[in-house]
């Protein structure tokens, strides 16, 4: 029984030895035959051609390192460019979003972030407490400047937001009411209450032109999930 013995334990090491993992992951996606509205420069009838391209390349590096009883931490960095068609029908009209047409071109993709950082891990603390804090940091997207009868006055999608921050936080407590487990806790969103805004006066010679608006603070909310299984 000695030897038996000595592997079990062996065994229950192995187990909870932490481990790690790294990946790379390169996306290389294009885009032909999209649905674009051609404008005319000067005046005559709006076509829609399917002869739109967009182009969106990635490169993605993540690492993570796992604990004992689902503990982990994760960190990725991505690194991506994009081009496509200002005048992409689905984006013009799908959302209704542009008060006004005109003549559009190959620019920046308006969801482009070319740097984004994310990282976030599981913590377990005494007393059946749980806490997971995440952080994403990332360039800001890109947005067109207008003149005063609303057409581009430079390259569309040429300028930024400001960077983007945001630190998060989930805690959470397991107890047991009738024999299941429910979590009950809170969820604190923009902890640092970075100012992450998310519109723009981008008309030009207007009084505000360049001032950014919009930001949302440091938000509380309470957490409660009841498991069945």
């Amino acid at each position: 029984r000695q030897p038996h013995a000595m592997s079990a334990t062996a065994s229950i090491e192995r187990q909870f030895t932490p481990s790690f993992d790294a990946q790379v992951v390169f996306t290389s996606r294009r885009s032909e035959r999209l649905a674009t509205l051609r404008v005319p420069v000067v005046s005559g009838p709006l076509m829609v051609e399917s002869t739109g391209t967009a182009d969106y390349k990635e490169l993605q590096i993540s690492v993570r390192r796992t604990f004992i009883d689902d503990q982990q931490i994760f960190v990725s960095y991505v690194r991506s460019t994009g081009r496509g068609e200002v005048n992409d029908f689905t984006s013009l009209f799908g959302f209704v979003d542009a008060p006004l047409v005109q003549p559009g071109a190959l620019a920046r993709l308006s969801t482009e972030a070319p740097h984004r950082l994310l990282a976030w891990g599981t913590l377990n603390l005494p007393r059946r407490i749980v806490v997971s804090p995440v952080a994403e940091w990332r360039s800001g997207f890109p947005y067109s400047v207008l003149d005063h009868q609303y057409v581009y006055s430079e390259t569309p999608n040429s300028r930024e937001f400001p960077k983007f921050f945001a630190a998060d936080l989930v805690a959470y407590k397991t107890m047991t009411l009738k024999k299941r487990d429910i979590d009950v806790g809170f969820q604190l969103f923009n902890v640092t209450n970075h100012k992450n805004p998310r519109d723009v006066y981008a008309v030009t010679n207007g009084p505000h032109f360049g001032q950014f608006a919009n930001s949302v603070g440091t938000i509380l909310r309470g957490y409660m999930l009841v498991k069945w299984n």
